[in-house]
């Protein structure tokens, strides 16, 4: 979970760079993961973000974290921590969610982040 974790925030910005892909197999190798099921990983967050970002918008960003062009960055930064929050794998876990619903969840929280990203990106 937390390999999968550092991975997400790795392809924060949609791209994994080769320094971050070093520091995961280092991680990786520390926490006894197999380097395949590590690049397994890796391939799932490449497809999903790649897809993501080839499919979103920036009005869809918006919509994601429930904002609007007009509001300020630090309106759309408590909106976007409320989400994470609501989302966030650790938190479902702990609740004692289904490992299907921490999955969604999952998805969602890099959803979520992909679009924080781009409704930065466009506010700076």
């Amino acid at each position: 979970m937390m390999l999968t974790f550092l991975i997400n925030l790795a392809y924060i910005d949609g791209n994994l760079s080769h320094a971050e892909e070093n520091l995961i197999i280092k991680i990786a190798a520390f926490l006894e993961i197999s380097g395949s099921e590590v690049e397994g990983i890796m391939q799932r967050f490449a497809a999903m973000f790649n897809a993501n970002a080839s499919q979103s918008s920036l009005d869809d960003a918006y919509a994601v974290l429930g904002a609007r062009r007009e509001d300020d960055l630090d309106t759309i930064k408590k909106k976007y921590r409320v989400l994470v929050k609501k989302y966030h794998p650790d938190i479902m876990k702990a609740k004692g969610a289904s490992e299907e619903y921490i999955s969604d969840a999952t998805k969602k929280v890099q959803e979520i982040n992909t679009a924080y990203e781009m409704v930065k990106k466009a506010k700076n």
